[in-house]
């Protein structure tokens, strides 16, 4: 699930940076310099920590935990736009 992770979080991140939703360098508080290998080598060490749980956690159960994350992601995302538009 890394690679998929990985190409969803670039393109996210290029889509972002095209239409303006992410300040432009020495502007915002994260240097663009620091992000991307930020998410390199994040996405090494989730592969290597994914390696590991493998082996003690059943295929159901690291599937089950991978949606409940993904959907707290994806309200929190909700909330934080929501809010962001509302007190404009």
């Amino acid at each position: 699930m890394q690679p998929l992770f990985m190409t969803m979080g670039i393109a996210s991140v290029v889509t972002k940076l095209l239409f303006g939703s992410v300040e432009e360098v020495g502007q915002g508080h994260l240097h663009l310099g620091l992000l991307f290998p930020g998410i390199v080598i994040t996405v090494l060490l989730g592969i290597l920590l994914g390696g590991r749980l493998a082996r003690i956690v059943p295929p159901a159960q690291a599937r089950a935990v991978a949606m409940v994350l993904a959907g707290l992601g994806a309200l929190g995302a909700l909330i934080r736009g929501t809010v962001q538009v509302v007190s404009g």
